[in-house]
């Protein structure tokens, strides 16, 4: 309690210290002195982190391991190798009386695989070994059993492993296995599958938490079941115990593991080659111990201000609504296909949830984000999850934003001549409705949108020169009869000059809101620079991290995005010939 008031004193915040013990403003109180010591004292402002363990959503894990009994046959496994990666991987270095026969024919821990697999069906089960040559034996053993599986190693080509993912993803026709060398434990993404079949073990326990990773990740909706064999009184018994009860790394992620790893690494290479009961006791115990040890360090060591500002439950909770909703939303497919149709893009159907789009025929320019082959999207997030192969098409994806940028800057469409009714006007009355676009020019550096955000005027102007704006777009009956070229050629010459004196009464319209504009959007950029300014000096007095270069840059930024902001102009972006029925 004595340093917080220390550091309280500092920031002059007396008053939210004696507002602490009054019972109704508690909270609030509270909640605006973490808020301060974040800002003062904490790392948040150059560094973020979460840790899994403030993470709501990962789901549990589950160990079913089959111990099987060791061979007599050498031509199985050779137990008297010296080297660590035969004794663990026996399948890649067949003894010469094994030669010209499959390894797998008659081996246990395929047996075992082959059971495990038909006992789960038709879950999907993701199987991973660490040698490609392992895997595509394992394919051909489970072909043979009856079983179909997919392939997926470091020999294939990027789109051979993408089609091998997307055939396991397919909940309705794909394949119950998919069967993955080492390069499958990184970067992908198999959270709609709840068994992992691990045929071997790592030695890096980094690499183990990295397979069980392509399960146990937010949006795995089950419990994970980790599957595993050894051959008893093997080294793959002695590692697999090493991650069992050494190391817990199976039922949950060890962030000391690989510590642990390295500080006791060389003694489970040596019991590995020649296993030893005693002494694999005590390693075990000895991985136990530091593992606990470097747990409580790594604890003790947590920084509470940094945690606290790596999520702000409010604040998130807000976005995650916001996300909710947006995907809820169901305007963006009705647009899109509006866009598609104007633009020729051609749109077929994939699944229930998914569309194929192809560059058209008479398709108008480079759509971007759309390759000559064709690309398949869905608007489902949960779909494009399973999917790696789909895109998922939200407001934000750059497919939409660049649709939005060519329909903006481009010149299609930005003049329409239209028949519209409107139970205030007499029919034959000739308006011209223009749109402005006030906006300022910035280097994209001072994100000059926070204050000066690109505003659309509207003005409407009737042939008499009065302006109409008042009445709103939606007030017009949006059903517009089409004019035939010739006899809207016609109309537009003989109503050319109403038509530029409206114009112009548009333009001075427009300018003359400008500068009311350009004062207010200049006042709210310098009050919010003051503020953080003058936060910023403040912080300055209490953390080293804050650089008086930080400051400097900061008011270079102001002058900078003021003498923006005086310099905003404004352009007709679109106009609409309107002759009311």
């Amino acid at each position: 309690m004595q340093r917080l008031e220390t550091l309280i004193a500092q920031d002059l915040a007396d008053d939210l210290m004696a507002r602490l013990s009054d019972p109704m403003a508690t909270a609030e109180a509270r909640k605006a002195l973490i808020q301060l010591l974040l800002d003062r004292h904490g790392t948040g402002r150059i560094l973020f982190r979460n840790t899994r363990s403030t993470i709501k959503g990962f789901p549990g894990r589950q160990l079913k391991a089959t111990a099987l009994p060791a061979p007599l046959s050498p031509s199985i496994v050779d137990q008297t190798s010296e080297n660590v990666q035969d004794l663990l991987y026996p399948e890649t270095q067949p003894t010469p009386s094994s030669q010209g026969e499959e390894w797998w024919r008659d081996n246990l821990r395929v047996d075992w695989l082959i059971k495990t697999l038909k006992s789960i069906r038709p879950q999907k089960a993701l199987v991973i070994a660490a040698h490609k040559e392992t895997v595509m034996d394992l394919e051909d053993a489970l072909r043979q059993s009856g079983l179909q599986s997919a392939l997926f190693h470091e020999g294939l080509s990027i789109i051979s492993r993408d089609r091998a993912a997307a055939w396991f993803a397919d909940e309705e026709d794909g394949t119950q296995v998919l069967i993955c060398s080492e390069i499958g434990s990184e970067g992908r993404n198999f959270q709609f599958a709840h068994h992992l079949v691990l045929f071997d073990l790592p030695l890096n326990p980094d690499l183990l938490e990295q397979r069980i990773g392509r399960l146990d990740r937010i949006g795995q909706r089950e419990i994970i079941k980790i599957h595993t064999a050894f051959l008893e009184g093997s080294a793959q018994e002695v590692l697999f115990r090493w991650y069992d009860e050494g190391l817990n790394a199976f039922r949950q992620q060890n962030p000391a593991a690989q510590t642990v790893f390295t500080a006791l690494g060389n003694d489970l290479m040596s019991l590995l080659k020649a296993p030893q009961k005693d002494q694999v006791e005590a390693l075990i115990e000895a991985a136990k111990n530091l593992s606990q040890q470097t747990l409580e360090i790594l604890h003790q060591g947590r920084d509470r201000l940094l945690e606290l500002n790596s999520c702000r439950e409010s604040e998130a909770a807000y976005l995650v609504d916001a996300i909710e909703t947006q995907d809820q939303d169901q305007e963006l497919w009705p647009y899109l296909e509006r866009i598609f149709d104007a633009y020729g893009i051609n749109v077929e159907e994939h699944s229930a949830l998914c569309h194929i789009l192809r560059p058209g025929e008479h398709m108008r320019l480079q759509f971007p984000e759309l390759p000559d082959e064709g690309v398949t999207v869905t608007f489902d997030r949960n779909t494009a999850l399973a999917r790696e192969d789909i895109l998922f098409l939200s407001f934000e994806h750059p497919m939409v934003r660049g649709a939005m940028d060519i329909i903006l800057n481009g010149e299609h469409g930005n003049a329409a001549l239209s028949i519209l009714s409107h139970p205030d006007l007499d029919p034959g009355t000739l308006l011209v409705e223009c749109f402005h676009i006030m906006d300022c020019a910035a280097p994209k550096r001072l994100q000059i949108g926070r204050f000066f955000p690109p505003v659309m005027m509207r003005t409407l102007i009737d042939g008499e020169g009065n302006d109409l704006s008042h009445l709103p777009p939606e007030s017009f009956d949006h059903h517009p009869r089409q004019f035939d070229r010739e006899h809207a050629r016609e109309l537009l010459r003989s109503q050319r000059k109403p038509i530029e004196r409206a114009i112009r009464l548009a333009e001075k319209s427009t300018r003359a809101s400008l500068p009311g504009l350009i004062e207010a959007s200049g006042k709210k950029m310098l009050d919010s620079m003051t503020l953080e300014l003058k936060r910023l000096a403040a912080l300055r007095k209490v953390n080293p991290n804050v650089r008086k270069e930080e400051l400097d840059q900061l008011k270079a930024n102001a002058l900078e995005m003021h003498s923006s902001i005086q310099t905003a102009r404004h352009r007709l972006d679109a106009i609409r010939v309107i002759v009311t029925s």
